[in-house]
């Protein structure tokens, strides 16, 4: 442990951290029951971002428990960009529901999204999109579940901050070991060393009493620990 610097075992720390976002697989089934979501007036939810891989599909059932009629839009990664700047100029995949008036369920079936595309599941509470519904100045109550197959859920900044805490923690704890390791090692009085110099003491020599070496007599200090007397 001694001869292990505090950069090689940061490196280490990291590569855990590395390996850990790295044994994140593809979701073989996920369920994700969302409860009761509050979505103000001209505002969106989304329910999930993910990449679907091969033989991915997903399904949504969601209710509503008060407010306006509402849409649910399925989208792909760069008509979703467009719909977060607020133009009317993106489009939604078929499994969208629009003005609903209390609910719906729909399933894509296994396959029935494209192996390595970007997608976006919404809860839109605005005037968007054309012939959809309108919030009316209306909160939103909904409730939901979604659920997946073959799917990679994007990383989201919540995970990766738990991430980030449990590396900072690992660091730290690998740091204060390894000062702890070494300031033991410095510390640590060899006995044997001090009764053989003081069994065979020279002439106009003293044995240093921290570390046992041969010292002449009017020295103040050891040469070989800096100890002093």
């Amino acid at each position: 442990m001694r001869g292990i610097s505090i950069k090689v075992l940061i490196a280490l720390a990291v590569g855990m951290a590395m390996m850990t976002v790295c044994a994140f697989p593809a979701e073989a089934a996920w369920s994700y029951n969302g409860g009761t979501r509050k979505i103000p007036a001209g505002q969106y939810f989304e329910v999930k971002g993910f990449i679907a891989q091969e033989d991915a599909g997903m399904s949504y059932d969601v209710g509503k428990s008060y407010g306006p009629n509402y849409d649910i839009l399925l989208m792909d990664k760069a008509n979703f960009d467009i719909y977060k700047s607020g133009s009317n100029a993106f489009s939604y995949l078929p499994f969208s529901s629009l003005n609903l008036i209390y609910g719906a369920y729909n399933d894509t079936g296994i396959g029935g999204l494209t192996t390595g595309m970007e997608y976006h599941l919404v809860i839109d509470n605005t005037d968007r999109p054309v012939g959809g519904a309108s919030p009316d100045g209306q909160e939103l109550g909904v409730f939901f579940e979604f659920g997946a197959a073959n799917i990679q859920p994007l990383t989201d900044m919540g995970l990766i901050i738990i991430l980030l805490v449990i590396v900072i923690v690992v660091v730290v704890v690998m740091v204060v070991l390894f000062l702890f390791m070494r300031t033991r090692g410095k510390n640590k009085i060899p006995q044997q060393q001090q009764q053989y110099g003081q069994q065979f003491q020279q002439p106009g020599m003293k044995a240093c009493p921290k570390c046992g070496a041969q010292v002449p007599a009017e020295f103040t200090f050891c040469p070989q620990c800096g100890n002093r007397y």
